[in-house]
Parts: C-alpha cells; structure tokens; sequence
C-alpha cells in the first residue's frame, strides 16, 4: 500500500443510507443517519469525524509527550463536542475537546506548547479544518 494514501470502502446495506465502512483489514464499522432519512442504527458521518480528529490529536499528543518530552502517561481520556451551524450545510463551526490526563511527570506548560505544535504542525486532521471550524482544547492534568 502506498503509504500517501489512504483507502477506504463503503457499501450501502439497505434501502436508506446505512453502509458498512472499512478501510484494509479493520472491522467494519456501520454508518447510519437519524430518522426518517436513516434509521439511527450507527455513527454519523459528523459523530465519525469528531471521533477521528480526537484521535488524530490525542495519538499526535502521545506520541510528543513520549519522544519529544520523555514524559510518562499513565491514562488518556477524551469527551468533546461539535456546535452545528443552523443553516446549510450544516458543518461544525466550533469543536471543543476536554481531556482528562494522568501523569506524574507532565506539566500544564508543556501540554499547551503540545497543543499549539498538533495545530499548527502535526495533526493532520486539524489542519484540514484549521481555517473553517474554531477549535478549543483544554484539559485537566491530575497525578497518579
């Protein structure tokens, strides 16, 4: 596989708009919509791209905290929401993540300069979006 691309798969399953997605050998997931275009019976496509940007973030967040700061964390959890514009189309005009990170060698002043490298250098996901959603991170750091 040419590692620039990436390669997914979508198969509708029914007579509405619910498909099975997959991308290489990774279990299916199902993607649905609410009624009555849907049946509610999977994730949204917008509750599919606030989990990849979390993820996306949170990986990028690891793995500077391990290789750049040497740092040790013992547990990683992310709750975050997306704000939709009223009008069409009706994307996410403001994302907010909070995180809730334990770590005994971690600072606050650390994390946030982690922050501000994932925007505007090493989240890929963030980047895309950077100029057309407002996005806000904050974050407790407690020890374990």
């Amino acid at each position: 596989m040419n590692e620039h691309k990436t390669e997914i798969e979508l198969n509708l399953i029914n007579d509405k708009v619910k498909f099975l997605g997959k991308s290489g050998e990774n279990q299916d997931i199902t993607i649905d919509y609410v009624p009555p275009f849907g049946d509610g019976e999977g994730y949204t496509a917008l509750e599919l791209f606030l989990i990849s940007f979390a993820s996306c973030l949170s990986t990028t967040l690891l793995a500077l905290i391990k290789k750049e700061l040497q740092k040790n964390v013992i547990s990683m959890k992310v709750k975050g929401y997306g704000e939709r514009r009223k009008e069409h189309p009706k994307n996410f005009s403001n994302i907010c993540f909070k995180y809730h990170i334990v770590s005994n060698d971690l600072t606050e002043s650390e994390l946030r300069k982690l922050v501000t490298l994932s925007e505007t250098k090493y989240c890929p996901v963030w980047s895309m979006i950077n100029e057309n959603v407002k996005t806000n991170v904050e974050f407790i750091i407690e020890k374990g």
